[in-house]
């Protein structure tokens, strides 16, 4: 069977890109979920009042920048959604085990990173694998 010159490079093409899509991990793809599970604050993000935590603030921006740009990051505060707190294992049992003055804790992929602080910026970066402008 003869074929044209032109389907033999489109085989080719294909024949490189099937190759390359192999060779790479499928967590190369997979997007990190983060959840933040804060104390109980007066509203979802604690920025209402007087005084506002620029902690919070910080916290606050990052994580809603992030979602405009698609990565996976929630934040759930005791008095709004103690569901979440319940159903993550983890958090159930670190509550248990700590108290709530340990919160906040930062959970990537349902695994407790980070305890009783936000996370930074760079921590964030790294963990996501994502870069914060």
């Amino acid at each position: 069977m003869a074929f044209k010159k032109n389907t033999i490079c489109v085989y080719a093409h294909i024949k490189i890109l099937v190759y390359i899509s192999i060779n790479i991990k499928m967590e190369d793809f997979i997007m990190k979920k983060m959840q933040i599970f804060e104390p109980a604050m007066c509203c979802s993000t604690g920025l209402c009042g007087v005084g506002v935590d620029p902690e919070l603030l910080r916290i606050s921006t990052v994580s809603d920048n992030l979602k405009k740009n698609g990565v996976e990051i929630e934040r759930f505060n005791l008095s709004n959604s103690p569901q979440e707190f319940i159903n993550n294992k983890n958090i159930n049992k670190f509550i248990n085990d700590k108290g709530v003055d340990e919160l906040p804790a930062t959970v990537l992929d349902g695994e407790i990173v980070i305890k009783g602080r936000y996370p930074t910026n760079d921590e964030i970066e790294k963990l996501l694998g994502v870069q914060i402008d």
